[in-house]
């Protein structure tokens, strides 16, 4: 079986946690009933910057519990 190259990989997992990070933000939009758009892109913004800010936190720190950020891939 041959291995996804690590750039490759790097990649498809950033591309995941956007997904994942946007599917969150649509649904609270959704639910809060605002104009989704601008509360998804805005949402999105702040949970990936929370999720940046962790992974950093968690390597600076040697704590793998943060390091993970919120998506945990």
């Amino acid at each position: 079986m041959q291995r996804i190259p690590e750039p490759i990989r790097e990649a498809l997992k950033e591309a995941g946690r956007i997904i994942l990070l946007g599917l969150i933000s649509f649904a609270i939009a959704s639910i809060a009933d605002y104009p989704q758009t601008e509360t998804t892109a805005l949402i999105l913004l702040v949970l990936r910057s929370l999720d940046k800010w962790m992974h950093e936190q968690g390597k600076q720190n040697k704590n793998p519990a943060l390091s993970a950020g919120l998506t945990r891939f």
